[in-house]
């Protein structure tokens, strides 16, 4: 099976490696589909997830990795996406590497794998600025996912634990192992590089994506801005 496809783009990344941000830096293209429309970018909660993308919301994190098949791809398409893709511009997703890996039946898509020198700071990240905020909803339907049932359990702290390792202790395919796999060959994105400023990077991702960067003063001010209102990072 073989899906025809000239404008989708997947970011494959681990939770806390700012794939919200980078959605955001190339949404800010005009060649790009913005799923909520915006022009500034305030980061008030110390996260990019202000810029909302959820054109394929169930194909984000790691356990929804686990359950995608390419024989299931029509039932990920939403309505917004399936309009979407019908206009010539670039559609962006995020999802967990895992998913990217199997993506070679689209026919053209494009992936950007980010990638960095120091994975056990950006799991803190993730910690800090996404499971800690997690209700006690979320370990209900994650422990459903994992038992496979519907009943609802006591939520122990023995339990949010492993649910928490569980995202981040995990195999992930590697960057070179998707470029075996996938028709167009990866992206391999330092975030490390994004988050010092390093304009040659953006553009070099811009030229791989066939779009417009925006201009070195801007791209600058956003990070400043990020960096700033982030939890104590540095």
């Amino acid at each position: 099976m073989v899906i025809p496809n000239d404008n989708l783009v997947f970011i494959a990344y681990r939770a806390g490696q700012c794939g919200s941000l980078l959605y955001a830096l190339i949404s800010l293209s005009t060649e790009v589909q913005q799923y909520k429309e915006f022009t500034d970018l305030e980061f008030n909660d110390g996260t990019a997830h202000e810029v909302e993308e959820h054109w394929i919301p169930s194909l984000h994190d790691y356990s929804d990795s686990l359950r995608f098949s390419p024989e299931k791809w029509n039932d990920y398409l939403t309505p917004d996406i399936q309009l979407a893709l019908q206009n010539k511009k670039l559609i962006i997703v995020r999802c967990h590497p895992n998913t990217a890996y199997k993506l070679s039946f689209i026919d053209n898509v494009k992936v950007v794998y980010i990638t960095t020198e120091n994975k056990y700071k950006f799991e803190r990240w993730a910690f800090e600025k996404v499971f800690k905020r997690k209700n006690e909803m979320y370990y209900i339907n994650e422990f459903q996912k994992l038992a496979k049932c519907s009943s609802t359990p006591k939520i122990t702290s023995r339990i949010k634990r492993h649910i928490l390792i569980r995202n981040f202790n995990h195999d992930a395919k590697s960057y070179h192992e998707c470029k075996e796999v996938l028709k167009i060959a990866p992206y391999n994105l330092s975030i490390d590089a994004i988050l010092s400023q390093d304009y040659a990077e953006y553009s070099n991702l811009c030229k791989y994506l066939l779009i417009t960067p925006i201009s070195k003063d801007r791209f600058n001010n956003i990070l400043k801005k990020y960096i700033s209102k982030q939890w104590k990072r540095y």
